[in-house]
């Protein structure tokens, strides 16, 4: 199944505009967290912690199957059990564009 024009573009230009979205933020706004109970460091760490479950196998599994069933990730679980929530968030946005340019050359 081919992808719609430009949504490989789109896909590698994520981390780029997390950047330049959330670079220059202060510290107190990256770590605030919002209702439910969520910072902006918290969201990126979520990005990076899914990237293989929630996008590669995702992606595999819509480009080889007709009509495939996608699987359920816990979000939390599986933010809690990266370790990645406490990480500073240069690092978090350099590790998703390390991988996410894996993942567009996969």
């Amino acid at each position: 199944m081919p992808l719609p024009a430009g949504t490989l573009e789109l896909i590698a230009a994520t981390p780029a505009t997390l950047r330049a979205l959330l670079g220059a933020l202060p510290d107190e706004a990256i770590k605030q967290r919002d209702a439910g109970g969520w910072s902006v460091r918290d969201v990126v760490a979520h990005m990076l912690a899914v990237e293989e479950p929630a996008f590669r196998d995702r992606i595999t599994l819509i480009l080889e199957q007709p009509d495939p069933t996608i699987p359920v990730v816990d979000e939390d679980a599986t933010l809690e059990a990266s370790g990645y929530r406490m990480l500073p968030l240069s690092w978090l946005l350099d590790e998703f564009e390390r991988r996410r340019a894996g993942d567009i050359a996969w």
